[in-house]
């Protein structure tokens, strides 16, 4: 299952339900400066698939592979 997170501004903005998400995803897509701002509210097994900001098409490429998995 896919699910997106919503971070707002990151930090201490993060909704409980999107810590309670962070922490249970198993793979983590996204851009590298958004993914920093929630690092310490990964799940640390958690499979972290980083990119450029302009890489869009490469994050959605991404998630629709490991949606297949």
């Amino acid at each position: 299952m896919i699910k997106v997170v919503g971070i707002g501004a990151g930090g201490d903005t993060l909704t409980l339900k999107a810590v309670k998400e962070l922490r249970s995803a198993s793979v983590v897509i996204g851009y590298s400066s958004y993914v920093d701002l929630v690092k310490d509210f990964l799940n640390p097994d958690a499979q972290i698939m980083e990119s450029k900001e302009e890489e869009i098409e490469l994050r959605l490429a991404q998630a629709r592979e490991m949606k297949d998995r």
